[in-house]
């Protein structure tokens, strides 16, 4: 993987008709900056900003349950192999997270049928 050793500059259209040229300033064109950790950031920024909106039940409102299920289900697959990039980005191993929900959730959910089973 190609190392960045400077920051980068990245220039995202604003409007897909918009031409990238000299005069970028006048124009509706977002400036980006890339840091040596975006990896890190962006990881960040999607277990704690991205993830509590969509996990917020006031922003799941007028979803059915299928749909709120397979969205959080696919953006939890994202943030394992996001986390697993990451760490191969820094030479290290590291395994995935277990999704949020599921470490309270389905414990609850196995406790409730285990006593109820007794």
């Amino acid at each position: 993987a190609l190392q960045m050793k400077k920051k980068v500059l990245a220039l995202v259209r604003s409007k897909h008709e918009v031409e990238i040229d000299i005069g970028l300033a006048q124009r509706p064109v977002v400036f980006i900056e890339l840091a040596k950790g975006i990896m890190d950031l962006i990881n960040s920024y999607c277990h704690s900003v991205y993830l509590s909106v969509l996990m917020n039940p006031a922003n799941q409102r007028g979803w059915s349950d299928l749909i709120s299920r397979d969205l959080i289900d696919k953006f939890h697959s994202f943030l394992a192999t996001l986390h697993v990039t990451v760490g191969l980005m820094k030479g290290q191993t590291l395994l995935p997270l277990p999704p949020r929900e599921a470490s309270g959730s389905q414990d609850s959910s196995q406790s409730k049928a285990s006593s109820s089973a007794i």
